[in-house]
């Protein structure tokens, strides 16, 4: 009884929806379907509520119930830990997938690199070791403390619309040497226009300053990257980044000794070479 594996799981959850209904009901299934997070726990049963409440109805941002759910499901975790006394990594490694198995919402899942995932962070991170550490200097101090913890995520990726699997890159190489990149993805603090500058002056071998005009497409322009997708979810840099891959090639491919060029550009000229390629398409995400 005292092993740490958790047999059976029950939890009900009530979310704050504000005013108006908004995402509160998208929201809710989330949490429910990501609650399990990288555990297999044979007998589940959990239930969500949006409750109206009299305060603004704030909107679903990084995480759309992923993270409410996690730390709810992580709090279960530590407290079985601390009623069997064991560690809490322990009993979360006891309670993780270990063989090929459906999730609870039946979508077949392979734990191999989840488990390869949490091992390398467990050895990188000298985490035994220093928690050792952790546990020497709270025996010393009454009153600071510390702490240590590790914990796994399986965090799906991609829409269930595929239609929302879309991105678009359109590239412009000019005369004095700098390049434009236009992507379809959502600049909202997250780095995407950084992560594009960085592709683009990696495949055309610039300097990253030659690069630096990087746009998102506005739907108005009449454009190949006019389509923006939603920046959403943990997948807008990496479908926008494959496209612009498939793009520089070609802007390449147009201009021998492309290297020397640029290191021989004469500022000032502004005729435009038209070395513009545009790429829009779709992935299927599984």
């Amino acid at each position: 009884m005292n092993s740490g594996r958790i047999r059976a799981l029950d939890i009900e959850c009530f979310i704050n929806g504000g005013c108006t209904l908004d995402d509160s009901e998208l929201v809710t299934e989330f949490l429910i379907l990501k609650m399990e997070n990288a555990y297999k726990i044979h007998n589940l049963r959990f239930r969500g509520r949006a409750c109206m409440t009299n305060l603004p109805s704030n909107t679903a941002f990084r995480g759309f119930g992923f993270p409410q759910g996690t730390l709810v499901t992580e709090s279960c975790i530590t407290a079985v830990a601390a009623k069997c006394g064991l560690l809490p990594e322990k009993v979360r490694e006891k309670n993780m997938y270990k063989t090929v198995d459906k999730t609870i919402y039946k979508q077949a899942f392979n734990p191999e690199p989840l488990i390869r995932c949490w091992n390398e962070c467990l050895d990188k991170s000298s985490f035994h070791s220093r928690r050792m550490q952790v546990a020497e200097f709270n025996k010393k101090n009454y009153w600071r403390k510390r702490g240590l913890a590790v914990v796994p995520m399986k965090f799906s990726v991609g829409f269930a619309a595929t239609s929302f699997h879309q991105a678009a890159a359109l590239v412009h190489i000019y005369t004095d040497g700098s390049v434009l990149v236009t992507h379809g993805g959502n600049e909202l603090g997250q780095g995407i226009h950084t992560k594009m500058l960085q592709v683009a002056s990696r495949e055309l071998k610039v300097p990253r300053l030659t690069c630096t005009s990087v746009k998102q497409a506005q739907p108005r322009c009449l454009t190949p990257s006019r389509q923006r997708r939603p920046s959403a979810p943990t997948s807008t840099a990496e479908l926008c980044r494959c496209f612009l891959l498939s793009v520089c090639p070609g802007c390449f491919s147009h201009i021998s000794g492309f290297l020397s060029w640029i290191q021989a550009q004469v500022f000032g000229f502004r005729e435009v070479i038209w070395v513009t390629k545009h790429r829009l398409g779709m992935t299927k995400m599984s």
